[in-house]
């Protein structure tokens, strides 16, 4: 599949729509930040379309501040908001408090990429039709990023009572799986442009909630 700023625009087009629908439909003050999901994805994948028809520039100050842009919700925004939003629709209060806990730990994360963002050297480039974001730090280092940014994106879906949550948790592992094996070189790229996709569950969920609260009152 090759990406472009074609692609990024169509998908941030897509979940503009499905983003307001998703929190005009929502009717539950708790469930607002969950809603807006799919609206910041669109935002994401906006700035990564910009990026895309800039990148070709060599030392343009766009490229870097669309790439920044581009990894400050993907490593500072979705490591606090997921499990945040999540705990806050949370009815159980045994999972609620887990969830919590994986909001501090993505807390603690964006506070770590947050340092490294501003520390150390980020390049965008085009490498086999998809952006490759390169840090300048050892690759170990990046292996246990991974590991601990899944860890609190992706567990609390599984730990969250809401419709459709654990499909979303299981979709992000799979495509996770696929990026890793047929674009490792662009992962942060690819995988944030199939989580976008998939946060079309999100609104998904939404009806189901509004639908199920409505049986409850009935």
């Amino acid at each position: 599949m090759c990406f472009s700023a074609t692609a990024s625009f169509s998908v941030a087009g897509i979940l503009t729509g499905i983003g307001i629908a998703s929190v005009y439909k929502n009717k539950l003050k708790s469930h607002r930040m969950f809603a807006s999901i799919p609206f910041f994805f669109a935002v994401q994948q906006f700035f990564e379309g910009l990026l895309w028809l800039k990148i070709s520039a060599q030392n343009n100050l766009l490229n870097d501040v669309f790439s920044y842009i581009f990894l400050i919700f993907a490593f500072i925004l979705w490591p606090i908001w997921i499990p945040i939003s999540l705990s806050n629709t949370e009815k159980m209060f045994l999972k609620r408090r887990i969830l919590r806990v994986f909001g501090v730990f993505g807390a603690f994360f964006s506070l770590c990429s947050t340092y490294i963002l501003m520390t150390f050297n980020i390049e965008a480039q085009v490498l086999s039709c998809h952006i490759s974001y390169n840090f300048s730090f050892n690759n170990h280092l990046n292996t246990v990023a991974l590991i601990f940014y899944c860890i609190v994106v992706v567990v609390p879906f599984f730990v969250s009572s809401l419709s459709c949550s654990k499909l979303f948790g299981a979709s992000l592992i799979f495509s996770l799986l696929m990026t890793y094996l047929f674009a490792r070189i662009a992962l942060t790229s690819v995988w944030c442009f199939f989580a976008a996709i998939l946060s079309i569950l999100v609104f998904v969920s939404i009806l189901k909630e509004n639908s199920a609260g409505k049986i409850l009152k009935l």
